[in-house]
């Protein structure tokens, strides 16, 4: 199969929506969407010696158990964590599954999406407490070279969306001024968009629990925009910061850009 044909499958939903059995958590995570997730590190969190590790195994491992945060009432999400000891990385990760009563909108994923990914040294729980899974490590190589630059363009509907979420933002500028954008490729392990506003120096982050193809994202979570000014708001470290949410590494935004501007498309919009 080829990386693309793979894609579509998983796409049109290669993961059944029915409730979680832990008891058959393996059934959520085949091998091609383990090899989905590792895709989304190597293009957003790897480095250049993350993957020396699969060089010395026939197989790489994953390790999934369930969480159960406290829910409000009504909200029949699912969260689970993801180690993979070969990266060292940990992933949160959920399947958001909720009422907005006031909008009348029913959130709801369809598979499962990272809400965060860390680095760990000691693991968060006994391993007795996750399901092991693998995938052969040439398998998960090959197709994440074969990938590495693969990136679907946006459709019309969802650059009219942008138009219109862009629309305050542009507004600032000079009026009648045309503004160019790149929108990094989309990822179906996350709920994020990352844009490159290049006539004004800035990134900008959607994110939202429900997806980024529904109209809820952008009739309701397009509140969750966040924009990082690119002489302003970049740091070497963190610990610049002191905890602010409003900053991004050198690297990070480095990596942000090679998304958007060599991966992604580039976008002319007209305030």
């Amino acid at each position: 199969m080829t990386p693309r044909g793979l894609v579509i499958i998983l796409l049109l939903g290669l993961l059944p929506p029915t409730s979680l059995s832990w008891a058959g958590i393996t059934d959520e995570f085949p091998k091609e969407y383990l090899s989905e997730i590792v895709r989304h590190l190597y293009r957003w969190n790897l480095d250049e010696t993350a993957l020396l590790p699969f060089d010395n195994t026939p197989t790489v491992e994953f390790l999934v158990r369930p969480l159960s945060p406290k829910l409000d009432a009504g909200d029949f999400s699912q969260y689970c964590e993801v180690l993979i000891p070969q990266l060292g990385y940990v992933l949160r990760m959920k399947r958001a599954d909720y009422e907005v009563p006031e909008m009348k909108l029913h959130i709801e994923n369809r598979n499962f999406r990272i809400l965060n990914v860390d680095k760990y040294e000691a693991m968060p729980a006994p391993r007795e407490a996750y399901q092991a899974m693998s995938v052969p490590s040439k398998e998960l190589m090959d197709h994440l070279f074969a990938t590495r630059s693969m990136a679907e363009p946006i459709d019309s509907a969802m650059k009219d969306r942008l138009h219109r979420a862009l629309r305050e933002q542009m507004n600032s500028a000079q009026a009648g001024e045309e503004q160019t954008i790149y929108v990094a490729p989309m990822s179906m392990m996350t709920n994020d968009l990352w844009v490159f506003w290049e006539s004004r120096g800035k990134i900008i982050r959607f994110t939202s629990d429900t997806d980024l193809t529904t109209n809820a994202y952008w009739d309701y979570e397009k509140l969750g925009v966040r924009v990082y000014d690119l002489k302003k708001n970049v740091v070497v470290s963190l610990a610049e910061t002191a905890g602010s949410s409003s900053f991004v590494t050198r690297d990070w935004a480095a990596r942000v850009l090679f998304n958007c501007v060599v991966l992604g498309q580039r976008v002319t919009l007209t305030p």
